[in-house]
């Protein structure tokens, strides 16, 4: 299991999530509604413009 947190904040979104791992890490399918083609569910960032963290 991967637990995590969003970078982001929404007034109805919870604010820790749980996966399985092999969820996590899996491939996106292809879909309609995958409007901006992200290929994988999450990916490591190398450089951030705003800090989500703080």
């Amino acid at each position: 299991m991967v637990v995590y947190k969003p970078l982001y904040h929404r007034e109805d979104e919870r604010n820790i999530w749980v996966r399985p791992e092999k969820m996590f890490l899996e491939e996106i399918p292809e879909r309609p509604d995958n409007i901006t083609g992200q290929k994988v569910r999450f990916q490591l960032i190398d450089e951030i413009q705003k800090d989500y963290t703080k």
